[in-house]
């Protein structure tokens, strides 16, 4: 039996770890207490954010700000080294932190997960138990 559902994602707090895994899928780390790289003349270059994904493409990271309820991500998107792996609007990261929240949660209940990512670019998970 099988469902369409839409998932709309936002990066929350609770979640933390498969955000971080989400960003490990695409070849980023995590580095605390840092300033991200940005524009030469973007004053926001100045600005130490408590964690930076960093780049592993030559190009610009994301600053990270975790508050109660949410993580905030904060980067200069001009010039495409952000979404030439996480995705225009940062969609295909956005896609791998909402299937790592449902695996988590799965995994956690008992179930063996696996994914598959169709031709189309969308994802297609199973899960058995």
């Amino acid at each position: 039996m099988s469902h369409t559902v839409k998932i709309t994602t936002k990066f929350k707090n609770e979640n933390f770890n498969a955000f971080k895994h989400a960003l490990e899928h695409f070849g980023w780390t995590l580095k605390e207490n840092a300033k991200a790289r940005t524009y030469p003349g973007d004053t926001a270059g100045n600005t130490v954010y408590p964690m930076v994904a960093v780049n592993p493409n030559t190009g610009y990271d994301l600053g990270i700000k975790i508050d109660e309820n949410e993580i905030a991500t904060f980067g200069d998107f001009y010039g495409g080294s952000i979404a030439q792996t996480l995705g225009q609007d940062l969609n295909e990261l956005r896609k791998e932190y909402a299937f790592r929240v449902c695996e988590e949660k799965l995994v956690n209940e008992g179930y063996c997960v696996e994914r598959t990512v169709n031709q189309d670019g969308t994802l297609e998970v199973t899960a058995d138990k």
